[in-house]
């Protein structure tokens, strides 16, 4: 399985020093960086909102933002820890890295509970894509309204982190094992026959991954254990603008799938499309501006890079940005992700009846 962002040119750098964070109340969030994510506001045009917008800042406005009681699992790349909207987060629990190729997992030490993530470069990529950490980022592992960088769409949650993509991308063995630990199904085994066991098991699964290959009977099997615990699992349609029915997990029974729209609020050009998709969640096309404001209308999140960097606050170049914008149903799934969290705290609801809640 590859992952599946598109990188934008242009990347935000850092903007400020971290200060003391406050206590998250509710309202619009107080990150410098927020009024570029238009996807967190209303849909609708005109000051304030965007016609691709998933509302999220309705909820905020609402008080509605989040409990730590909710736990959200990220099947991704690992994560950035010391991202500096990241590092130190409340909202972060300990993950796991269930990659046990040495060569794909790149760190030297197998499966362990170190989920920082030591890197999927592949071939001639110049660098790392920190995919998990941008998604991650979109969830609410950046800690919100704390005068630093970006906002994310919980702002009170437990991400916990669990590292399946490597070098090059990643395999299936590895992927079935993160659903199943995240679920708390199963724990993992390192080298030394020393089992980890996942002490926060998710209510919430996201896969911003893709396999063209009919749903694996192993895949599919891990994903039902996990529903049966009612986890709501949520994955990506995929980004090859095809039928989602020849991706997986997308493919797979009991997945909530998402595709992804542009600021527009139209189908991105990318996203696969089809039955199997449920809905749509923004994310974004970093060749478009839609709203003129001289940026790019892709997603932006936690995501450290040197490629093309520069600071949106006055367009100065910068060597390295801690933020950038990305497209890709990769992008959107999160958003979905990070709603399911919204309302499993607001209604007490878990599994198949929180899944209903977000669609009704």
């Amino acid at each position: 399985p590859k992952t599946q962002p598109t990188p934008s040119q242009p990347s935000p750098s850092q903007p400020n020093t971290p200060t003391t964070p406050t206590t998250p109340r509710g309202g619009l969030p107080n990150d410098p960086l927020f009024s570029l994510q238009w996807h967190y506001r209303p849909h609708g045009t005109g000051e304030g909102f965007s016609p691709g917008g998933a509302g999220f800042a309705a909820f905020w406005e609402a008080t509605q933002i989040g409990s730590r009681n909710v736990r959200v699992a990220v099947l991704d790349t690992g994560l950035d820890l010391t991202h500096p909207d990241i590092r130190g987060s409340t909202n972060v629990a300990t993950g796991v890295d269930l990659i046990n190729n040495p060569e794909r997992g790149g760190d030297g030490d197998g499966i362990d509970a170190d989920a920082q993530d030591a890197g999927d470069r592949c071939g001639t990529q110049a660098e790392n894509s920190y995919h998990g950490t941008h998604v991650a980022g979109t969830i609410g592992a950046a800690t919100t309204n704390d005068r630093v960088g970006v906002a994310g769409g919980a702002w009170d949650v437990t991400v916990v982190p669990v590292r399946v993509l490597g070098r090059c991308g990643g395999e299936l063995a590895d992927i079935v094992s993160g659903i199943r630990w995240a679920a708390g199904i199963a724990p993992a085994v390192n080298a030394g026959g020393q089992q980890i066991i996942n002490r926060t098991p998710a209510d919430i699964i996201n896969m911003s991954l893709t396999i063209q290959a009919p749903c694996p009977a192993s895949m599919q099997s891990a994903i039902d254990a996990a529903v049966a615990r009612n986890v709501v699992v949520v994955v990506a349609a995929g980004n090859k603008a095809n039928q989602a029915s020849l991706y997986a997990p997308a493919n797979c029974n009991n997945v909530v799938v998402v595709g992804a729209n542009d600021a527009r609020g139209g189908l991105s050009f990318y996203s696969n499309f089809g039955p199997q998709v449920d809905l749509l969640a923004p994310g974004g096309d970093v060749f478009s501006d839609s709203d003129s404001d001289g940026r790019p209308d892709g997603v932006l999140s936690t995501r450290t890079t040197t490629a093309g960097c520069y600071d949106p606050v006055n367009s100065n170049s910068t060597e390295q940005c801690y933020y950038s914008f990305l497209q890709g149903t990769s992008m959107a799934a999160p958003h979905v992700s990070a709603a399911l969290a919204l309302l499993a705290s607001q209604t007490g609801l878990r599994g198949a009846q929180l899944e209903d809640a977000l669609f009704t």
